[in-house]
């Protein structure tokens, strides 16, 4: 079996590109919930 030298690097595939683009749209989903809960100043329970 041949093995893979530690200079070659395995390029990025488009699979890698939507992994990135769904924790970015997650990460910003994230801080717009945070944005819209502050705008209840904190009276959520009563």
């Amino acid at each position: 079996m041949s093995r893979r030298s530690s200079s070659e690097d395995a390029a990025p595939d488009v699979y890698t590109a939507l992994l990135f683009a769904s924790v970015a749209a997650i990460a910003v989903g994230i801080i717009l919930l945070m944005f819209e809960l502050g705008s209840y100043n904190n009276n959520l329970g009563g």
